[in-house]
């Protein structure tokens, strides 16, 4: 534990993964793998909190699927990200609120996922190549 401590807090080690994803391509599977781990290992209490959550927002928008289906998902990536631009405020505020609500520890990027890594997965999803319809946390 105080060794993965000690690794996932260095300094840079976001831009260093994001490098070391460019050079590689694909294979950021493992990547993913290792951190939900991490995860699994680390945070077993604040998992517990976020599935019982999750399980009550999944309630919640099985109750609203007629709505959901009426929504149209842009396959442009400049008008999908322009659209997470504008409900950014809107979606920190609410984190925070169900954070605060839910005694749960909140842990939010200082800035939405990067277009570069937009474009990793759109590019690699090779069931759905050069589409952003599957693109769901930019935010």
């Amino acid at each position: 534990e105080e060794l993965a401590h000690a690794f996932y807090t260095q300094d840079k080690i976001i831009q260093t993964a994001d490098a070391v994803l460019a050079a590689r391509g694909s294979g950021f599977e493992n990547i993913y793998s290792a951190v939900w781990n991490l995860i699994l290992l680390t945070e077993k209490e604040q998992l517990e909190v976020y599935m019982s959550a999750v399980a009550a927002l999944k309630a919640l928008a099985e109750e609203s699927k007629d709505d959901a289906a009426r929504q149209t998902i842009s396959d442009d990536v400049a008008e999908l990200y322009l659209d997470a631009v504008s409900i950014w405020n809107s979606f920190r505020k609410l984190c925070r609120s169900l954070a605060h609500e839910t005694k749960a520890h909140l842990d939010l990027p200082d800035q939405l996922k990067r277009l570069s890594r937009v474009m990793e997965k759109i590019l690699l999803d090779s069931s759905n190549t050069g589409s952003c319809s599957k693109i769901t946390d930019i935010v």
